[in-house]
């Protein structure tokens, strides 16, 4: 434990009496649930007993520390008292990032459950988990960008912060166990290592209501829409399927037709910059958007097409993803499925 410096005991002593005696008992009962940083700035969470979580902030500023938090008491907030006792109690041993989980860093926890020390490839991928939490921690979001450090072939769909729970987790294994579901269900799973501090399962039965409260309020909205004749004058887009397979994926490819008349509506073309007259592969976004034309019934396809369109979309909404990766049983499956219509072949 530090002694107090000037410094610290002049930051302490600016605290009203009721905010120094309410700071000494949520230290003394272990409200501050996550503390990090370094000599020149400390990052904290404190429960308060009403149940809020409080963002608090120490930062040495010349020869006095400054508190900052997200309660309404601001720099007198009884969360900045309780985070410098914190700070003072754990001395040298203060983490510099929010890796704990209770008391233990996350790579001593993982070496405790798999009975064995961590390889180099390993401590690699922690330390990559690890800076994108903190940068949560400090940020408050997450980014395509973010995922694909951890997962080179995680697709980057815009820039927009990712909406992958619906509180912000609590701790590092909690932040792990939202990324990993999010990237087994994308079809690219997460390394076995993990496996100790990780449940998919549990992880996918907590957001099964918060997903579907999402869809229905997207449907809502789509519903909403095309009551306001939004979209009845939206001109149809037509073309044709196929799909493209390698030794490791299977695509979508789209085909325009010419802009004319398709169902007696105008028709236009999908993607931009695509070659005139060539095959286009869909990537998530172009197939999100046709997954949308074809909700709206503005999406016209050849029998053929329509048929293999069907197929993909009854296999997305059981594997969950818009990818397909031959390495799963379900792409397989899907595979075998068309294989066996003479139509498709």
């Amino acid at each position: 434990m530090f002694n107090p410096d000037r410094a610290t005991l002049d930051f302490l002593n600016r605290f009203p009496e009721s905010a120094r005696e309410a700071g000494e008992a949520w230290h003394k009962d272990g409200r501050v649930t996550q503390i990090f940083g370094n000599h020149l700035q400390i990052r904290g969470k404190v429960e308060t007993p009403g149940g809020v979580v409080l963002d608090t902030t120490l930062s040495l500023k010349g020869d006095g520390w400054v508190g900052e938090s997200d309660s309404p008491d601001g720099a007198e907030c009884a969360g900045l008292y309780a985070t410098m006792l914190e700070r003072l109690k754990r001395g040298r041993n203060l983490p510099d990032s929010p890796n704990e989980v209770g008391d233990k860093p996350l790579p001593e926890l993982l070496e405790e459950r798999l009975g064995r020390e961590l390889a180099t490839s390993e401590e690699q991928f922690l330390s990559k988990l690890e800076r994108r939490y903190k940068k949560f921690a400090v940020d408050g979001a997450i980014y395509d960008h973010d995922l694909l450090r951890l997962e080179p072939r995680w697709e980057v769909a815009g820039y927009e912060a990712l909406d992958l729970w619906p509180a912000a987790p609590t701790d590092i294994v909690e932040f792990w166990n939202y990324l990993a579901y999010a990237l087994e269900k994308r079809g690219y799973g997460y390394p076995r290592f993990m496996a100790p501090v990780t449940d998919v399962e549990a992880t996918g039965e907590k957001l099964l209501g918060w997903e579907r409260e999402r869809e229905v309020a997207e449907w809502s909205e789509r519903v909403g829409r095309f009551a306001a004749g939004e979209t009845l004058d939206e001109p149809v887009r037509a073309g044709q399927l196929r799909l493209m397979i390698t030794t490791n994926e299977a695509r979508l490819q789209w085909l325009s037709e010419p802009a004319g008349e398709v169902g007696g509506e105008t028709a236009r073309t999908v993607g931009d910059g695509e070659p005139e007259g060539g095959w286009l592969s869909l990537d998530t976004a172009a197939v999100l958007e046709m997954v949308e034309l074809h909700e709206r019934g503005k999406l016209a396809l050849d029998p053929d097409s329509d048929l293999l369109w069907a197929s993909y979309l009854n296999y997305r909404g059981r594997a969950g993803v818009d990818e397909v990766r031959l390495e799963h049983g379900t792409a397989g499956r899907f595979l075998n499925e068309l294989f066996r219509r003479e139509t498709l072949i």
